[in-house]
């Protein structure tokens, strides 16, 4: 379905979904020594404020309340390593969706490919498909990495904006938008959902929303530091009003 957007936007999806990543907060709960933030009720609120989804990350198969999460909520994507423990316990939890990830550090990053990374990683996509659970994985805005997510048979990708985040001048800024918006047209075609991902924030988001074929952002950090300041209820709203 083509969207209208008073003339500004047509894309092939109906709207551009807001997916709310809650790292920083199940961080927080890390830092604080293992006492729990309500992640239950935060992600009440963002989907009360507008967040079409929530984004999870799961480092360890004992992140009870992350897994809690996931099962009582009906659209979680959750992002885990291609690791055999983690991918038991995604399976396990049945969330709406489960993306691949690498990670820098504690970061979650694109995923690596090589002849055995990706033999592992159809694997699990193949599992995760067959118990009707919708497979990601999260990409660099590059052909080749599109391709061979393509072929890893993912039902959508989330492709990485930190190169057009961190651009510090107004030319590597217009060209790293235009590489996103050549690997989210890429994407549409190789027939994959594009997501966007990594480095979304209230400067660059409605730029990124603009792109045609877009099927949603997922943004974490930046909402979650603007609602310590502003409250997360008008941080998801304003959120998705620059994205809408």
């Amino acid at each position: 379905m083509a969207r209208k957007n008073k003339g500004k936007k047509t894309s092939s999806f109906e709207e551009v979904k807001l997916g709310f990543d809650l790292d920083l907060f199940a961080s927080l709960s890390r830092i604080r020594g293992g006492s729990p933030l309500d992640l239950p009720l935060i992600s009440s609120i963002a989907k009360r404020s507008g967040a079409d989804q929530i984004v999870l990350h799961l480092r360890s198969k004992s992140e009870t309340e992350i897994l809690k999460l996931c099962r009582g909520e009906s659209r979680v994507c959750l992002k885990i390593e291609p690791k055999a423990d983690l991918v038991a316990t995604a399976l396990k939890a049945g969330p709406f969706a489960a993306c691949l990830v690498s990670r820098t550090g504690d970061r979650p990053a694109p995923v690596v490919f090589s002849d055995s990374s990706f033999a592992a990683m159809k694997k699990v996509v193949e599992a995760l498909k067959k118990r009707k659970i919708l497979a990601g994985v999260s990409v660099k805005a590059e052909a080749v990495s599109l391709r061979r997510a393509r072929a890893l048979g993912v039902d959508f990708v989330e492709i990485c904006a930190l190169d057009y985040a961190q651009a510090s001048s107004s030319k590597k800024v217009r060209d790293e938008l235009e590489e996103l918006q050549l690997a989210v047209y890429l994407a549409y075609e190789l027939g994959l959902k594009p997501w966007v991902g990594c480095g979304i924030n209230y400067k660059n988001a409605r730029a990124v929303s603009k792109i045609p074929h877009l099927s949603g952002i997922n943004a974490g950090w930046a909402v979650a530091v603007h609602s310590i300041l502003w409250g997360l209820r008008s941080a998801i709203s304003e959120m998705k009003v620059l994205i809408a």
